[in-house]
C-alpha cells in the first residue's frame, strides 16, 4: 500500500481499490455462488444471473485492459495489494470457465 503521504500514489490506489470492488469482485461472486457453491449444495444454476454476470465482467475486463495499457500494475507502476485482490477470484474463474 503506498504510503498516505505520497497522495497521488494513495490516491490512484484507492482508485484502483473501488474498481475492483464494485467492477471485478461483485460480478466474480456472483458466477463463483452459481457455479461452485449452488452446484455444490445440489441447487440450479440461475442462467440469467450466470449470462449477465458473465457479460458484466467480459466488459469492465476490457476496461481493465485499457487501465493496464498505460500503467503497469492497477495502481500505477508498482505492484500494491489490490493487484493481489483478483486472485481467489481469478483461480475460481480459470477452473469454472
Amino acid at each position: 500500500m503506498p504510503s498516505t503521504n505520497d497522495l497521488v500514489a494513495f490516491a490512484k490506489f484507492e482508485t484502483a481499490c473501488s474498481v475492483e470492488f464494485a467492477d471485478f469482485e461483485s460480478f466474480a461472486t456472483r458466477i463463483t455462488y452459481e457455479l461452485i457453491f449452488k452446484k455444490g449444495k445440489g441447487e440450479p444454476v440461475n442462467e440469467g444471473v450466470l449470462k449477465m454476470a458473465q457479460g458484466a465482467l467480459t466488459h469492465r475486463l476490457q476496461g481493465y485492459n485499457r487501465m493496464l495499457a498505460k500503467t503497469r500494475y492497477l495502481a500505477g507502476d508498482q505492484l500494491t495489494a489490490v493487484d493481489l485482490f483478483h486472485l481467489p477470484f481469478g483461480d475460481a474463474m480459470i477452473q469454472v470457465c
